[in-house]
């Protein structure tokens, strides 16, 4: 339930641990703040997520990529 952690997560503290939640940012795909960024690809394994940059590759896939100078 890493999703379920990181929303509520980013309401409480506004920060997050798994980057699940991403948002657009000038035209990129971006996660949102996260408790410790060095950690995050290392914590995504360990619950058996795939590593942030092909997550959010996967989001422009399935989402088209995002606006260009339009944040989302």
């Amino acid at each position: 339930m890493p999703n379920l952690y990181d929303r509520v997560m980013l309401k409480i503290t506004g920060k997050q641990r798994y980057a699940t939640q991403a948002m657009c940012d000038n035209g990129q795909r971006v996660y949102q703040p996260l408790e410790d960024e060095k950690t995050v690809d290392r914590l995504r394994a360990e619950v058996g997520l795939s590593p942030v940059a092909g997550y959010l590759a996967g989001m422009d896939k399935s989402y088209d990529r995002c606006p260009p100078g339009q944040r989302l």
